[in-house]
């Protein structure tokens, strides 16, 4: 494989797992909440959730 593949793929995974961590630090949940602040979305958790009743 061509290097330039690796390198590619290396900066794609350390972006992915920069950006994971930022957005779960307290860093991260502060700006989201700024963000969001006095919108309907606002009212929800942020934590992921599924429907009542959802089965897979």
């Amino acid at each position: 494989m061509h290097p330039a593949y690796w390198w590619g793929f290396g900066v794609y995974a350390g972006v992915f797992l920069l950006s994971l961590a930022l957005a779960y630090s307290p860093f991260g949940i502060g700006m989201t909440e700024q963000l969001i602040a006095g919108t309907p979305g606002a009212e929800r958790p942020m934590e992921a959730f599924l429907p009542p009743g959802f089965t897979m």
